[in-house]
């Protein structure tokens, strides 16, 4: 489970930072990033699968982390919730 979301998050994150450096480019170079297969483009995308994704698989892990903890606590809690027959109401 925990491998599942941290390779989709890895796969999101690189992604989101190769737009933010394409977007980046654009903005102090347009004519850089002018069309799709524009340098701007495979510049971002080199970058963020060398020099940046180191930080971009870290931040996903932290992410996927947090997530699969969520999940548990949120079965856990549905679970026992189930099991006392709806809760503190269900009681009274």
């Amino acid at each position: 489970l925990l491998s599942l979301y941290w390779t989709s998050t890895v796969l999101l994150n690189t992604v989101q930072v190769s737009v933010a450096g394409v977007m980046a480019t654009w903005c102090f170079d347009k004519r850089d990033a002018d069309h799709c297969c524009s340098p701007a483009v495979f510049g971002s995308v080199y970058r963020s699968m060398t020099y940046s994704f180191g930080s971009i698989c870290l931040g996903s892990l932290l992410q996927a982390l947090i997530s699969v903890f969520r999940y548990i606590v949120e079965s856990a809690r549905s679970q026992r919730e189930r099991n006392d027959g709806g809760g503190a109401c269900g009681n009274i």
